[in-house]
């Protein structure tokens, strides 16, 4: 996002790793906001990528409701925001309730 900080994740990577039964590799990228412009180009910024340990969601059977996509995407975006400075996490730097 433009102001570095997580924003409400899309329901899309949680229905296909769903559908699909296939793992999820969460990562967690930092310092990309400095890349704006041609400038970085001679004062190159420092980015660091964190890589998650995989996890898997349970299968659906069939479709999965709107509830349980909005919980896996959830999950999903608690375990990249988990990889991320507390100042990157956004909306899920918060405690959940």
């Amino acid at each position: 996002s433009l102001d570095a900080r997580l924003r409400r994740g899309f329901h899309g990577t949680a229905l296909i790793a769903c559908r699909c039964s296939v793992p999820i590799l969460p990562v967690g990228i930092t310092g990309t906001e400095r890349l704006r412009g041609f400038i970085w180009i001679f004062r190159r910024p420092v980015m660091t990528v964190n890589i998650g340990q995989p996890f898997s969601l349970a299968k659906a059977n069939g479709l999965s409701t709107k509830e349980e996509l909005a919980e896996h995407t959830e999950t999903i975006m608690r375990r990249i925001a988990a990889l991320l400075p507390t100042e990157y996490r956004g909306l899920y730097g918060e405690n959940k309730t």
